[in-house]
């Protein structure tokens, strides 16, 4: 049952009540009082249990809908604190009656966040006061936030806890909001980063990533869908701590492929998404694959590989055992049906 439903049924029925036996009774100066027939008058259930219970049986640690934020507030003042201390996760994807002005409420309400997700809340476009202390995890993904509304964002002197943020654009229409503006904030705001996403922001350019390398804990880096050229990956092979990367449809060409690979400066890389750069080929692809040791994921879907091309590139990944993806239409003479 969602816990959604849970609340539901806690906002029209009163929370059970049964009376204690005599020998139940935990304590003389408890609230219950025994009957000479050793019935106790009722007990309320929120008081009896131990906190680390209820907040395990009515959040499990999360909350999934913003109706129930407000419900845990409406039940008893006893199940509100306890939210307030155990909830740790808030998952509001998708919430149409999300707005602006709930966000400040939130932190007070929930002080021990940990992770907050708002991703595809189309009303949300600036986020001040939003980041409570312990917040890690922040996903603003599909949401209308602006540079100005990421400015306001990590203004808290909290914002250098962040170690994942996703700022991901979700059509067209909002691909422009974000800037390189945004990651020279980040650069020196949010030092922990170890995971940033911001795929589809067609504004973030080369010059972005000359503030990425600030980041000494950057792990995971999307960059799919964005303005990153040759001159950005030659930048990019500097930032040795990434192990995930993802240039996926970024102008980078065969050059761009070739800047990533002097020194052994992506010996670290686990995971790689080169998906829709049609100009890489297996002679490119051959290189990265002797400077990877550590790879385990490569995506060359609709790149422009020929079959003989696949065949020399990853059957040596296949002996590593490495995961490759690419497209397998028939009707696709590049890579046809090619057995790896």
């Amino acid at each position: 049952m969602s816990l959604l439903k849970k609340f539901s049924r806690c906002q029209t029925r009163p929370i059970k009540r049964r009376r204690l036996q005599k020998e139940e009774v935990p304590d003389t100066d408890s609230d219950v009082t025994c009957d000479s027939d050793g019935e106790g008058e009722e007990y309320d259930i929120v008081k009896f249990l131990p906190s680390d219970i209820l907040g395990s049986v009515f959040f499990g640690g999360y909350i999934n809908s913003l109706e129930v934020v407000k419900t845990a507030s409406c039940i008893c003042k006893e199940l509100a604190e306890i939210a307030k201390e155990k909830v740790i996760m808030l998952d509001l994807r998708r919430c149409p009656l999300m707005v602006n002005s709930d966000l400040p409420s939130l932190t007070k309400r929930f002080p021990n966040l940990q992770d907050l997700d708002l991703s595809y809340c189309e009303d949300i476009d600036y986020v001040k006061g939003l980041i409570p202390l312990r917040l890690r995890i922040l996903n603003l993904r599909g949401t209308d936030i602006r540079d100005n509304g990421i400015l306001s964002l990590l203004k808290s002197k909290n914002a250098r806890n962040l170690e994942k943020l996703d700022l991901s654009a979700c059509d067209s229409d909002s691909s422009d909001l974000i800037t390189d503006d945004t990651v020279k904030i980040l650069s020196n705001l949010c030092k922990n980063l170890r995971v940033l996403k911001l795929g589809w922001r067609r504004q973030i350019t080369d010059s972005a990533i000359r503030f990425l390398s600030n980041l000494k804990h950057l792990e995971e880096l999307n960059l799919c869908l964005t303005n990153i050229t040759a001159t950005g990956c030659s930048i990019l092979s500097k930032c040795k701590s990434i192990k995930k990367l993802n240039l996926s449809a970024c102008p980078i060409g065969e050059r761009g492929l070739q800047n990533l690979l002097p020194s052994g400066s992506i010996s670290n890389l686990t995971h790689l998404s080169l998906r829709f750069n049609r100009e890489v080929d297996e002679n490119s692809l051959a290189c990265l694959i002797d400077q990877t040791p550590k790879l385990e994921f490569l995506n060359v879907e609709h790149c422009g590989l020929t079959r003989e091309g696949l065949k020399k590139v990853f059957h040596p990944l296949q002996l590593r055992g490495v995961e490759i993806k690419v497209e397998r239409s028939p009707s696709n003479d590049n890579v046809g049906s090619v057995e790896l």
